[in-house]
């Protein structure tokens, strides 16, 4: 993954809106065309889990960014965000955080708390707001997993999902994009769909202020 050169972390969220907001658009026309008649359901289906897919890949790469920089200490939250890594750059603190696993999932919330734990003090900025979204965080990570995978575990997963919005598991087994398109447990007004893009927007923009 091509290294940025940031400064500041309110320059990776500012990147971050920017494609969220294009990704919000892109649904909101996508939906428009689908009520009217010009998509058919697998197609509206595609579409929403491309947008859904997409935002997740901005969000995993704003929180590496963020995570980074937070071990640069290049932060302005108060109070002060202190590392004990020190690093002195991406490529630095990324190596440094990669001595201990080569693979660095972004997107996990548990991981990236323990993450947190380990190298920065208190696990600030990250412990608090990724705790208070776990149990979403990890609903989201599933269905990205069962889009990009389609296997068996990602389905035994993504079952575990559809049981916990329905309370029973529905006889026929609905696409992603379909089950993203229904309404919110919290907010009926808007969907699945929305709750997601909410819940990486709140996250992005409590780590960046």
């Amino acid at each position: 993954m091509a290294v940025k050169s940031r400064s500041k972390i309110e320059a990776a969220h500012s990147d971050f809106q920017k494609e969220l907001h294009k990704l919000r658009r892109f649904t909101a026309q996508n939906i428009i065309s689908f009520s009217s008649g010009q998509l058919t359901q697998s197609q509206i289906d595609l579409l929403i889990e491309a947008a859904f897919f997409n935002t997740f890949r901005h969000y995993e790469n704003f929180i590496r960014e963020a995570f980074l920089l937070c071990c640069m200490e290049k932060v302005t939250k108060r109070p002060k965000v202190t590392s004990y890594l020190k690093a002195k750059s991406f490529e630095h603190s990324e190596k440094l955080i990669k001595s201990t696993s080569s693979f660095l999932d972004w997107a996990h919330p548990d991981k990236l708390v323990s993450r947190a734990e380990l190298y920065l003090e208190n696990g600030r900025p990250f412990k608090a707001i990724i705790n208070t979204h776990r149990v979403a965080l990890l609903s989201f990570k599933r269905l990205r997993n069962h889009i990009a995978h389609d296997s068996i575990e990602s389905l035994s997963d993504y079952k575990k999902v559809l049981i916990s919005y329905h309370s029973t598991l529905p006889i026929n087994i609905p696409s992603v994009g379909s089950h993203l398109l229904l309404p919110s447990l919290t907010t009926p007004s808007q969907t699945l769909l929305d709750d997601f893009f909410d819940t990486v927007d709140t996250i992005a923009t409590y780590l960046s202020h």
